[in-house]
């Protein structure tokens, strides 16, 4: 009798374990079913999540009626490079090959002879390349430039966007 008793402790000392493992692997599997579920579900409806704003950016470009200037976000007290529309005689846009990716930029020919700089990673790219076409006669809109840039990749695809003609100097 007392070796019943001790397979039954020894069977349930065996058993319990085993089912309560069972069960917090079901309740596991289950939680994650949710989880995902609950984040499918509006790509299933149709609906995209928005994307999170970029933080990491360096610089910022602030467009303003006469131009444009370039502020740097990491360092507040470096010089603010200000850029007028009048002055532009030239803007190129090429890539950037950075080894693993590609960064479209635009150079910016001013009547000085200086060039200025400014890439897709600045905050404002979107809004000056939409600007461009209003201020620079002849520029191209943005979304009639832009894709042929990015193909193919690794390849700098230079394209002149603007350049000002003895007639409409300033």
């Amino acid at each position: 009798m007392p070796e019943i008793i001790i397979m039954g402790l020894v069977l349930i000392m065996l058993v319990l374990p085993v089912c309560a493992g069972m069960a917090l692997v079901r309740w596991w599997v289950s939680s994650r079913e949710k989880h995902v579920a609950k984040r499918c579900h509006p790509w299933e409806a149709g609906q995209v999540p928005g994307m999170p704003a970029r933080t990491d950016l360096d610089h910022e470009i602030a467009l303003f009626a006469e131009g444009f200037s370039i502020t740097s976000l990491r360092a507040p007290s470096a010089e603010v490079v200000s850029v007028c529309w009048d002055a532009v005689v030239a803007a190129t846009a090429y890539k950037r090959d950075l080894w693993s990716t590609d960064q479209v930029c635009i150079a910016f020919e001013l009547s000085n002879g200086t060039f200025v700089e400014v890439h897709e990673r600045m905050k404002g790219w979107v809004e000056l390349c939409s600007a461009m076409p209003a201020h620079l006669p002849g520029a191209p809109r943005w979304e009639q430039w832009f894709m042929n840039m990015t193909s193919p990749a690794f390849e700098s695809n230079t394209t002149l966007l603007f350049q000002r003609s003895a007639s409409t100097a300033p």
